[in-house]
């Protein structure tokens, strides 16, 4: 559930025509709005990519063009063009995308400095940490990192489950690294932590692309199955915490197994895929200051790409459908590879209810109330509403002031607000969820 203008996609390096003389990182800052991003060049032995480093991510260089001082560099859905000075250090110019154009300026730098927030934990680790392996669903060997504390064995232990989108253990995006700030506050408050990377990602095999919610929730259940193993888990007190998407896997995997102690959903479902997507798409052009016009033509747009879903299968028809629908261009083409995600398709057609209503342990659901990708206000009183007519008699339910979509404190809560915001989860959001652990898993 993650858009913006800039937001790149991950890539490999690119082929151009080889010119040394650039040879090198190049560091630049945009400013689309009063958003402020980081984009670098990395150019080396005739290959090259653009990064937004704010963002968390890179695309090829597919053309690299230098005539006498002038540079243009295509990265297929941008471009940009510019003068190299005298020096040969810095390149000023114009970066154009989807019709926005922007100035831009590279400079050369000797070190390209690794991007830090200032949440981000610096060792040395007050607690244990532990890279492992194991197999999941359909034998999938999935990989993770499991932290403990030192002393207080057995631990209540928490399995962190990633949003939409291919992530890796730390839900990594956009500069930020959500689960190990979260995974370093839970385990200095007494928890054992697994995060795991998703399939085909990181150390994880496997096609991220054709998993679907099935799989997802056996590769949780395998992961609680490695935590009953081990001697510094209590094996009753195992349990899910989801982010986004994680949100709707971890109840449908506490639904399935006793095993599971209790579900914590950060910004998880409570009502149908379809409305949440709805809802989304309003309240994002909303945030980004869009007119009640813009409002109207993307939910009439939504609901074509929602009937398209509905009533085709056939790649060919899709794709044919959606140019008529959005012409041609990477806002189609983006459209059309959801589309054929298995887990997109799930998400539009998921309803929450029957699995809310099945969950019989103790729950907590989070919020932040300027989440523009799950709204609060639609989705938090359902899920009260839901988990009344189950079988758990301990759930609570907790809308965050002032966060958003990540649990960070925000202006507005608009997406390309994220990456310019230091802030990768706040300290109300990291004390309820270990105070809540705390009231009901502690060590007794």
């Amino acid at each position: 559930m993650k858009s913006a203008l800039l937001l790149l996609l991950s890539g490999g390096a690119g082929l151009f025509a080889q010119d040394e003389s650039l040879a090198g990182d190049w560091l630049g800052t945009l400013k689309p709005g009063s958003t402020t991003l980081r984009v670098a060049l990395h150019l080396k032995d005739g290959k090259g990519s653009f990064e937004s480093l704010d963002q968390h991510g890179s695309l090829p260089i597919k053309k690299l063009t230098v005539e006498g001082r002038s540079v243009l560099v295509d990265v297929g859905i941008a471009t940009f063009q510019g003068t190299l000075d005298a020096s040969g250090r810095k390149i000023t110019g114009t970066f154009e995308q989807g019709g926005a154009k922007l100035p831009l300026t590279f400079d050369k730098v000797d070190k390209m400095e690794a991007a830090r927030r200032p949440q981000d934990p610096v060792g040395p680790l007050p607690y244990n940490f532990e890279d492992v392996a194991y197999q999941g669903g359909s034998g999938i060997k999935l990989a993770g990192t499991l932290t403990f504390p030192k002393t207080g064995a057995p631990f209540t232990a928490a399995i962190l489950i990633t949003g939409s989108g291919a992530q890796d253990r730390d839900e990594a995006l956009m500069g930020h690294k959500p689960f190990l700030v979260l995974s370093d506050y839970l385990t200095r408050r007494g928890f054992a932590v697994l995060r795991v990377d998703d399939r085909g990602v990181g150390g994880s095999d496997g096609v991220f692309n054709e998993t679907t919610y099935a799989d997802k929730v056996a590769d949780v259940l395998a992961g609680v199955k490695l935590l009953k193993a081990r001697k510094e888990i209590d094996s009753a007190r195992i349990g899910l915490i989801g982010h986004s998407e994680g949100g709707v896997i971890g109840p449908l995997a506490a639904a399935a197994s006793k095993d599971v102690a209790f579900v914590i959903m950060m910004a998880g479902m409570g009502i149908p895929g379809n409305e949440v997507l709805r809802q989304q798409g309003i309240d994002v052009i909303r945030a980004a200051g869009g007119t009640d016009e813009m409002i109207e033509k993307q939910v009439a747009t939504q609901a074509k790409l929602f009937e398209i879903f509905r009533t085709e299968t056939d790649r060919t028809a899709i794709e044919k459908r959606v140019h008529e629908l959005l012409g041609p261009g990477p806002q189609a083409d983006q459209q059309i590879q959801a589309m054929l995600s298995p887990t997109f398709r799930e998400l539009i057609a998921f309803d929450p209810g029957p699995t809310l209503q099945a969950l019989s342990c103790p729950v907590l659901a989070l919020n932040g109330s300027k989440d523009v990708q799950v709204s609060a206000s639609r989705n938090l009183p359902s899920i009260a509403a839901l988990l009344s007519k189950s079988k758990s008699r301990n759930w609570t339910i907790a809308e965050l002031e002032g966060l958003n979509h990540l649990f960070q404190t925000a202006n507005t809560g608009a997406i390309n607000e994220y990456a310019t915001i230091d802030e990768t989860i706040a300290p109300i959001a990291l004390q309820t969820i270990g105070d809540w652990l705390s009231r009901n898993f502690a060590r007794k």
